[in-house]
């Protein structure tokens, strides 16, 4: 029986054989996109028992299911949930599971060098064509008449190839059948294939690729995207090929809100990059290497709703990280080689060694410049592209007031707060446009486009478009 999609974004089940140390017993894989992976075993008392009381953590779990399909699983990182159960010679237990591969059995462990990996995501119909079908039907006739329907893509969708330094990737479109009870519905679908170009183990593939192409879609249309579908062609014995399909609980699952992450209606769509697909796309990956903690942080926060305490926090850090690793912006308030010698002019009028240690360490980083200095530049430089949040006598405060904030609630200040906690919601947003601003001019967006997608937000037709200068 062919195996059926395996799908995120989708409640699965299926029921097999599954076996761990001295167990071997039977059970259901259940997933849910917001209670993730778990498997209800029944097994021998005895061989339980044993297993429990080796204390093996994590576990890794192997088996075979036979329904809905027949497929080896390999199940990683297992840990025992809850209380054991006992019927007779038999005990049930609960595992949660990190990650499932439905596959061939993986020696050690270890998912061999991928050859290619095929993802579709949850928003990329969204971004592709916001406002379009992806599928035009045309009937043979007149509909009263028509015997006959033909099914195509939106003239508008196409293959985009990019071929990064790291991988070649590759976007395309297709229709995909799926069994609804006894209907087949046909769904248009896009697709990422990634092809690295040197071995790359699976985390990797993750933490190079695969997020930074979910966030990429999220970033775009404003709104929680995540994995749809996950496979792998991975290098087998014998030169063959061996074909891997990957489940675990997504970041974003649980998550579930309506709307947007930032307004208007998201940044852009496929209808205004189509034409430089490649150039911002292969940016974009450039990008993310760079900035992988502040780019890991910002959608982390992005996608997990929190305190707005804590979200005010964590923007200021996120967009602290961002100007410290920006090259062309201030990181010092004086050259390397007038510091040096100022540092050894302090030093030498110390005596003491106590009190020298306590100098030198106080001097380490006094040379850096301050958050109210990296804000102001941000400020300064971002903006102007930025409509309405703040007024024009708010934003020349601004960066002062909002380091004042920072440090009262970080360093536990509350006697220099003062009133100024009314303004986190503001500041916050303003913050997290900056940040958005200078990821998109990195990305290869003009001042203009930039603009325009602030205020009005991305093209839903063929019409419109973000303006290239």
């Amino acid at each position: 029986m062919r195996m059926p999609e395996i799908r995120f974004d989708e409640k699965f089940e299926c029921v097999g054989r599954w076996m761990f140390g001295r167990v071997n017993g039977v059970g259901r894989l259940t997933y849910d996109p917001v209670e993730g992976l778990h498997l209800n075993l029944s097994a021998p008392v005895r061989a339980m028992q044993y297993e429990v009381a080796a204390g093996l953590r994590p576990i890794t779990v192997t088996g075979v299911t036979f329904q809905p399909f027949r497929r080896k699983v390999t199940l990683f990182d297992c840990y025992f949930y809850g209380p054991r159960a006992r019927q007779g010679t038999e005990a049930q237990a609960t595992l949660v599971v990190n990650r499932a591969v439905f596959g061939e059995h993986l020696p050690n462990g270890e998912i061999r060098e991928i050859l290619s990996a095929d993802i579709t995501l949850t928003g990329i119909n969204e971004w592709a064509s916001p406002s379009l079908s992806i599928l035009d039907v045309e009937p043979s006739g007149p509909i009263s008449e028509a015997e006959w329907y033909r099914v195509s893509l939106a003239r508008s969708l196409k293959k985009y190839t990019i071929m990064e330094e790291e991988a070649k990737i590759a976007l395309s479109f297709g229709m995909v059948g799926r069994h609804i009870g006894s209907r087949v519905v046909l769904e248009g679908e896009g697709t990422f294939t990634i092809e690295p170009k040197k071995p790359i183990q699976l985390d990797s593939l993750l933490s190079e690729f695969v997020r930074p192409l979910e966030n990429f879609i999220t970033f775009a249309t404003g709104k929680i995207n995540s994995l749809r579908t996950f496979t792998l062609s991975c290098a087998a014995d014998g030169g063959e090929g061996t074909s891997l399909a990957i489940l675990f609980p997504p970041l974003q699952a649980k998550s579930r809100r309506a709307q947007w992450l930032f307004e208007p209606r998201g940044l852009f769509s496929l209808l205004d990059v189509s034409d430089k697909l490649e150039a911002h796309l292969s940016a974009w990956l450039k990008l993310y290497r760079r900035y992988r903690s502040v780019c890991d942080l910002l959608f982390h926060t992005l996608y997990n709703d929190q305190y707005l305490e804590a979200r005010f926090l964590w923007l200021v850090q996120i967009i602290e990280g961002y100007h410290r690793l920006r090259t062309d912006l201030r990181q010092f308030q004086l050259p390397a080689n007038e510091y040096d010698a100022l540092k050894a002019n302090i030093m030498a009028s110390v005596g003491p060694a106590d009190h020298r240690r306590v100098i030198k360490h106080a001097l380490r980083y006094a040379n850096d410049v301050s958050l109210p200095t990296r804000l102001h530049e941000l400020t300064t430089r971002f903006a102007h592209l930025i409509p309405d949040v703040l007024l024009p006598e708010e934003r020349k405060h601004f960066p002062q007031h909002c380091a004042k904030i920072r440090n009262a609630m970080a360093h536990h200040l509350p006697g220099e707060r003062g009133d100024e906690a009314e303004n986190l919601y503001r500041y916050s947003e303003f913050i997290l446009r900056l940040l958005i601003v200078g990821l998109m001019l990195e990305t290869g967006f003009s001042e203009a486009a930039v603009r325009r997608a602030l205020l009005r937000g991305a093209s839903i037709s063929p019409e419109q478009a973000l303006p290239t200068t």
